[in-house]
């Protein structure tokens, strides 16, 4: 038997309904734009599942339950990749869980891939019958109606989630009501959440980061919002809060580039910065359009402002913010060396190396300033490197941080 079709013609319980009453044994497969799950099933008794999505794999799940550290699950992995050998069985072998411990989490595993397969709102399914090779396998049984039952109470609640998180869009910040945490009550996976939360991270990062599915993530979330802890960043407010300080940073470094370049090109200067605008990626060149050398600091910091305020993900304009001044640092600190030599050039980066030191001591600390201040470092180590073995440092803009792969 083979059955095609789409969840939004076909649900996915009268299909699993259906092929547990026809007690069929083989794979279902479901598809979406960003994920795929697999169902293996024998005589009508879902047996296993696997999904591509990280936070279900096994290894993952073992750290969120802290059942093993992060440096002993690469080296498990490794060993099954070197060996040719399932995971489980290397995690057995090691003495990190007992055959037992690891039926549990199999059976936790396939149970949380198939509740997050229900809340799916599209996709295609394929079913296809198969003879399953099951020796030797550490198989799991689910009860296909308990499936059924909670997957329903599920949805109710997600609908409900949903009226008040209705995208992994949205940004969270802490409320001050948060910061008495002597009164605060929270589970273990709450408190997992809240730790996470930094007024940047979009609610899709938050669970990539923190290890659980996607459903206990929107239902943590919901709680620490219902509970006042946690309020929603507006993108606005968030850009005014988070990123003057950084455009000021790299304003500034601006400024002293512009200071050694005028030495040798003058009035030039100004034409040289708006032809290195010019040869930028298209996004970074249209960020930029409407800062000018010869504006005052206060106008191009306000340009750059309006410029993140365009984009819909606050992650997305503070990548081109960053990829794009350190490309143009790239291009006008080879000019400079070409123009002024290696000596001269390696103090602008000193002076530069010196400004970003301060920002990154004395300014108050946020997540974003210092992925910006680290990036500003690595590129300055580089570029400092490629002057001392006498490369060309002028290169073109090929994307985020493409220097880096030069050897």
């Amino acid at each position: 038997m083979s059955l095609q079709g789409n969840l939004e013609t076909f649900n996915l319980t009268s299909l699993l309904q259906l092929l547990s009453d026809d007690q069929k044994t083989g794979v279902l497969q479901v598809n979406n734009n960003e994920n795929s799950v697999k169902i293996f099933m024998k005589d009508g008794i879902i047996v296993s599942a696997t999904s591509t999505q990280t936070n279900m794999q096994l290894g993952n799940l073992m750290l969120s339950r802290k059942i093993i550290s992060h440096e002993d699950l690469m080296g498990c992995l490794k060993e099954a990749k070197e060996q040719k050998r399932k995971l489980g069985g290397v995690l057995i072998k090691n003495g990190f869980c007992s055959k037992e411990d690891l039926r549990e989490l199999l059976h936790y595993q396939v149970k949380e891939i198939l509740y997050t397969l229900f809340l799916w709102n599209s996709g295609q399914f394929e079913y296809k019958d198969v003879n399953l090779n099951v020796e030797g396998k550490l198989l799991t049984v689910i009860n296909t109606m308990e499936i059924l039952l909670e997957a329903s109470r599920r949805i109710d609640e997600w609908s409900l989630i949903t009226e008040l998180i209705p995208s992994d869009d949205i940004v969270f910040k802490i409320s001050d009501k948060s910061r008495d945490r002597d009164e605060v009550k929270l589970n273990n996976e709450e408190w997992n959440v809240l730790s996470l939360i930094d007024g940047n991270s979009s609610v899709r990062h938050l669970i990539e980061k923190s290890r659980q599915d996607e459903f206990e993530v929107f239902k943590n979330l919901y709680s620490l919002f219902s509970s006042g802890l946690i309020e929603k960043a507006k993108k606005g407010e968030d850009i005014e809060e988070i990123f003057p300080e950084i455009i000021d940073l790299y304003l500034e470094i601006v400024e002293v580039i512009q200071m050694a370049l005028q030495k040798e090109l003058g009035d030039r200067t100004h034409s040289f910065f708006e032809q290195c605008k010019e040869d930028l990626l298209s996004d970074q060149n249209s960020f930029f359009k409407d800062m000018h050398l010869q504006s005052e600091h206060e106008e191009n910091r306000r340009s750059l402002l309006e410029a993140l305020q365009c984009h819909e993900k606050i992650e997305d304009g503070s990548e081109i913010l960053q990829d794009g001044f350190i490309s143009l640092f790239d291009s006008l600190l080879g000019k400079e060396n070409s123009m002024l030599g290696k000596q001269i050039t390696k103090g602008t980066i000193r002076e530069i190396n010196q400004i970003v030191s301060a920002a990154d001591h004395y300014h108050r600390e946020t997540p974003e300033k210092k992925k910006h201040t680290q990036g500003l470092q690595v590129f300055l180590e580089r570029f400092d490197s490629d002057l001392d073995d006498g490369k060309d440092s002028a290169r073109s803009s090929g994307g985020k941080f493409s220097f880096f792969k030069k050897k």
